[in-house]
């Protein structure tokens, strides 16, 4: 059967038509994306050994590519979300689970997230934690340093604010 014409078709018959043959040819151009990347990839190949200038055209391109700033930041920030969460155990899908569930706030003093969630994760483990504030996390990470446990720190952090050494010695004036 040959390819129809539109005006033997109503114009149901015609939609029909068109949306099968674009199905089709959907359908083919997935079913032959490899082998037509590979016969490009192939083509491109043999003229970079053959053709000069398609060489030099095509160093040149790549030598004189300059990424916007906006680009190189967006680049950088994602890599570097991507490696906090690999270096924490997190893949991406873990992160936003964990971001729901904690209702997009900080699980240690429950304020909203005003920038990037930090990864908190186990360091004897590497098994993550949750999602914490920066200063939550720089706070859990200087209160580990100290070899104290939290409620050790809590405790001897309360009893410096209700009596610090300065009024002691009567500097406070």
């Amino acid at each position: 059967m040959g390819a129809k014409k539109k005006a033997d078709c109503t114009p149901e018959e015609w939609a029909a038509y068109l949306k099968r043959q674009r199905e089709n040819n959907k359908t083919s151009y997935h079913k032959n994306k490899e082998k037509l990347r590979e016969r490009i990839n192939a083509k491109n190949r043999e003229r970079w050994a053959n053709d000069p200038e398609f060489r030099q055209r095509r160093l040149t391109a790549r030598k004189n590519y300059v990424p916007t700033p906006e680009a190189l930041a967006k680049k950088r920030k994602q890599d570097n979300q991507r490696s906090r969460l690999k270096l924490a155990g997190l893949r991406p899908e873990t992160f936003e689970v964990l971001l729901t569930l904690q209702g997009n706030c900080c699980a240690v003093c429950g304020r909203s997230f005003t920038k990037t969630p930090q990864a908190d994760h186990c360091h004897d483990t590497g098994q993550p934690r949750g999602l914490l504030c920066a200063t939550c996390n720089s706070v859990e990470g200087k209160i580990k340093a100290t070899g104290l446990t939290p409620a050790e720190f809590a405790t001897r952090l309360q009893a410096y604010l209700d009596n610090p050494p300065a009024r002691t010695a009567e500097l406070a004036a």
